[in-house]
């Protein structure tokens, strides 16, 4: 006769597996290999106006590799903030390196899009 305790419920060992996407930054260098299309946004798809669109964001992101350059956003304008970085960042929503610049704004240090870029300029 056994006298070891036997629960009534269900004692197997359960596991979990839980996996975290961590952002990466490859800071002081864009790579200018990156396929600068409008591909994320299918509105300006084709057309004259989104190459120069294109054009223009391209050219931002030119001005905020120089020394003492300044940028604004869209969540920021008209605002310029200091460009403490440029490079490639895989964050979200895109999970895949993609031009990005460093800006200190009011509230602390931001990654931000090329996209999103609506103005530079150095000083």
């Amino acid at each position: 006769m056994s006298n070891a305790y036997q629960p009534s419920y269900n004692t197997e060992i359960t596991t979990k597996t839980v996996v975290h996407r961590l952002p990466t930054m490859h800071l002081d260098h864009i790579d200018w290999d990156f396929p600068f299309d409008y591909a994320d946004f299918p509105f300006y798809r084709g057309g004259n106006l989104a190459q120069i669109i294109q054009q223009e964001h391209i050219e931002r992101l030119k001005i905020c590799e120089k020394p003492n350059a300044w940028a604004s956003h869209y969540h920021a304008q008209p605002y310029l903030y200091r460009v403490l970085k440029v490079g490639m960042a895989s964050t979200p929503p895109f999970w895949e390196p993609r031009p990005t610049v460093l800006l200190d704004g009011p509230h602390g240090v931001e990654w931000v899009d090329w996209v999103d870029l609506t103005g530079a300029e150095t000083r």
